[in-house]
């Protein structure tokens, strides 16, 4: 006769096994969720702003990325999101709480990255994930910017913590000085445009006019028809930056209703427009606009200040 015999008491005297499920209040899941949600959505909102704004002046790692000759193309149609996966090496400007850093020169590693930035073409963003400010001229008609630059070259300076870069528009030599410094406890963001002509290429210009029959366009008339534009862009080296409000007072720029620039100089024109009319940058000879409002986030200023090179060397 068959006799069961019970081996569970001999089993467990060998093996005990516990598994120990993690007690995670929920709220404990929520920083890594609520990051790949922002991510998403930031991906969404530079997809969207991308295809609205197609003919704006892009971003430089946006230009490249949208660009299929460019060989940093990524094509996005089957995600529909769009992130900078190209040009990540921007440079923070001012210390870094906790480095030890007195300057610039840090440069972003994927996290922790704090205050100004400069990207690989000059752009300034003087707050993280905001809005952008850059510099661009108009010469003669025509709009240079440093995402077109084909010379570029971008370096720290030696004696005090800047970053300066240094670009070719045309027949102007183009350089930016971007420093961080503290008035008290207070910090500002300074910058420093310097212009000079290159006068090889202004010879150039100016003897190709005069072949083609426009013998009065002399050099020192090309010189005198160079346009700085101050721009503030929805914008930053990660993609869009909501601007809601840009006003324009004597006092300076007013973005998102505090008074965030100040200039030594005052412009001949500003436009501050809502984005509905397309890139303010090819309005800026319209009507003169001061205040703007954008619900979509799509607010920006153009500031144009006439420089004279006529006389310079």
């Amino acid at each position: 006769m068959a006799r069961w015999v019970d081996v569970r008491g001999v089993i467990s005297s060998f093996f005990n096994l516990r598994i120990r499920m993690p007690q995670l209040w929920l709220p404990a899941l929520l920083p890594r969720g609520m990051r790949y949600v922002r991510q998403i959505g930031s991906g969404y909102h530079n997809a969207c702003f991308l295809e609205r704004c197609a003919d704006w002046v892009l971003p430089y790692w946006a230009g490249r990325q949208e660009c299929p000759a460019d060989e940093a193309f990524i094509p996005r149609a089957q995600s529909g999101l769009a992130y900078n996966q190209t040009s990540r090496n921007w440079t923070v400007v001012g210390p870094a709480p906790g480095s030890g850093m007195t300057g610039a020169g840090s440069i972003h590693r994927g996290r922790g990255w704090p205050g100004a930035t400069v990207d690989p073409r000059g752009m300034i963003t003087p707050f993280r994930g905001g809005w952008s400010l850059d510099f661009w001229l108009d010469i003669d008609g025509e709009l240079y910017t440093p995402m077109q630059a084909q010379s570029l070259q971008q370096h720290l300076g030696h004696s005090v913590p800047e970053v300066h870069t240094v670009w070719q528009a045309g027949p102007v030599n183009v350089r930016t000085v971007v420093v961080a410094f503290k008035t008290g406890t207070f910090p500002w963001l300074g910058c420093t445009i310097t212009l000079t002509p290159n006068l090889e290429e202004t010879g150039k210009e100016a003897r190709g006019k005069a072949e083609s029959g426009d013998g009065a366009e002399t050099r020192a008339k090309v010189m005198n028809a160079v346009r700085l534009l101050l721009v503030i862009r929805p914008y930053n080296p990660e993609g869009f930056a909501p601007l809601k409000s840009v006003k324009y007072s004597m006092d300076g720029l007013m973005i998102n209703g505090r008074l965030a620039l100040l200039a030594t100089e005052f412009p001949d024109r500003v436009l501050c427009t809502d984005g509905t009319r397309g890139d303010g940058v090819h309005l800026i000879d319209g009507p003169k606009l001061y205040a703007a409002e954008s619900a979509k986030g799509l607010a920006h200023a153009v500031a144009a200040f006439t420089v004279d090179l006529g006389g310079s060397d």
